[in-house]
């Protein structure tokens, strides 16, 4: 008798209309990025020879130091293009 009971309850559990809408799920899909190629600036320290000063030395680091963030913003900005 028990085991009628408790089948009669999961049936009538399961006789309950379920009113669900459907939904929308975005999956985010990889796509190949088609754009150029970005060439990497001719550094200004590696034009240097070992015996440079170190006036001349620290010019060249500095300058490279905006190539290097030009560059950087560069290929951030192809990054973000993808």
């Amino acid at each position: 008798m028990k085991y009628i009971i408790i089948s009669l309850c999961c049936l009538t559990s399961c006789a309950t209309p379920h009113c669900h809408e459907p939904a929308i799920i975005k999956i985010p899909v990889s796509t190949p990025c088609h754009s150029q190629a970005i060439t990497e600036p001719a550094w200004n320290i590696s034009k240097l020879q070992p015996d440079a000063p170190l006036t001349e030395k620290l010019k060249a680091a500095l300058s490279d130091l905006y190539l290097s963030k030009a560059y950087n913003i560069q290929l951030k900005a192809q990054l973000d293009g993808c």
